[in-house]
């Protein structure tokens, strides 16, 4: 949220350096707590700091207040009320920016839906593995089962899903690389 189009100039290069996408909400555009919690990174300049401290937003992380001189007393009393962990001088200091929204997309990456992982690997073939991993997977309130060996004979068989559509491995053509 800035409303110094010098700033905003500043924040789009840097953005787009690191790879990030920007929402502007700047003049007097209201500031939601759904809007303030769901954004990766939050930057703002003097007045759009005082105006969300106004509100009372809850506090987050990644939270800057950018500024195109040195910063005030009042501009400092404003990132402190809105829980800002950076105040910036641009561009002098737009490596530390870059940094905090290399950060933030990082951590908003991140924060997707996560669960335990439990890898069951064989000594051999006829070990019990696979039977171990269905009978781990079917024991768990909520699990997916993989089976990653490509040379086994199929996970789907031994829980009786060998009809079931999906992908097998023969279905895979991956020549290379990584599979996320």
């Amino acid at each position: 949220m800035l409303t110094d189009p010098g700033l905003r100039d500043e924040l789009d290069r840097v953005a787009a350096a690191v790879g990030v996408r920007v929402v502007h909400l700047g003049g007097r555009h209201p500031v939601s707590r759904k809007t303030w919690s769901a954004a990766a990174a939050v930057v703002l300049d003097h007045a759009a700091a005082d105006r969300c401290g106004r509100l009372a937003l809850p506090r987050r992380t990644h939270v800057s207040v950018l500024t195109g001189t040195e910063a005030a007393t009042a501009t400092w009393a404003a990132a402190i009320t809105v829980g800002a962990q950076h105040v910036l001088r641009m561009p002098e200091q737009e490596g530390e920016l870059v940094r905090e929204l290399a950060e933030a997309a990082e951590s908003a990456r991140d924060d997707g839906i996560c669960g335990a992982v439990v890898a069951v690997i064989g000594g051999r073939g006829g070990a019990g593995a696979s039977l171990f991993a269905v009978a781990l997977a079917q024991a768990a309130a909520d699990a997916l089962l993989v089976d990653l060996d490509p040379w086994a004979g199929g996970i789907d068989l031994l829980v009786g899903g060998e009809t079931a559509p999906g992908l097998r491995w023969p279905d895979l053509a991956l020549q290379g690389g990584r599979l996320n």
